[in-house]
């Protein structure tokens, strides 16, 4: 995130840090500096579009279509990929099953 947030430890957290990550407990008015993007954070929406874009650009090499940026496509060898991404929710179109379980 470009600006600092904290977040004020509550139960739920406290019971998640000590029996989940085994960890020591602090004190229950510490703030903790939020490192990573958490849903509903205001910053969450562009960078999560960031970091998917980055996946499915550079690591998986789809384009995303001229008009409709959540629709992407890759030719491969055999045919045409098209991958639909709807926030978290994705649909990939392949000739045969085998392509779209390779994605």
């Amino acid at each position: 995130p470009k600006k600092s947030y904290y977040m004020e430890v509550d139960d739920q957290f406290m019971q998640w840090w000590t029996e989940e990550l085994k960890q020591k407990p602090f004190p229950m008015n510490w703030v903790i500096l939020i490192l990573k993007n958490l849903q509903g954070h205001p910053e969450a929406p562009r960078l999560w579009e960031k970091h998917i874009n980055n996946i499915l650009r550079h690591r998986l090499k789809f384009q995303s279509t001229t008009h409709e940026p959540c629709v992407y496509k890759r030719n491969s060898i055999e045919d045409l990929q098209l991958m639909l991404r709807q926030v978290d929710d994705f649909l990939v179109s392949t000739k045969t099953i085998e392509q779209g379980h390779a994605i």
